[in-house]
């Protein structure tokens, strides 16, 4: 599957498309993102795999957890500048 197209997959899901606008503000764990919606933890973690493969996202682990953030791509779909300019 080519990337743009792996990317409108990840985005057409809503809450993934919630979990970019919470990572475009600040990196956090997959803890902190579990408590903000009615999902399993592993349910989050799949989100998140979803957009990771679709490289939206990355992760940095600290001392306990992993924090994740939404890269520069994310934050161009989110804007839906690269979504509207065809790119």
């Amino acid at each position: 599957m080519v990337l743009e197209d792996m990317v409108f997959k990840a985005i057409s899901h809503p809450v993934r498309r919630e979990i970019i606008g919470l990572l475009a503000i600040a990196p956090r764990s997959v803890k902190e993102l579990t408590a903000k919606f009615e999902m399993s933890q592993p349910a989050i973690s799949q989100h998140l795999k979803e957009l990771k493969t679709s490289d939206l996202v990355t992760s940095e682990r600290g001392h306990v957890w992993t924090f994740t953030s939404a890269n520069n791509r994310a934050k161009r779909v989110r804007s839906k500048g690269e979504i509207q300019n065809g790119r």
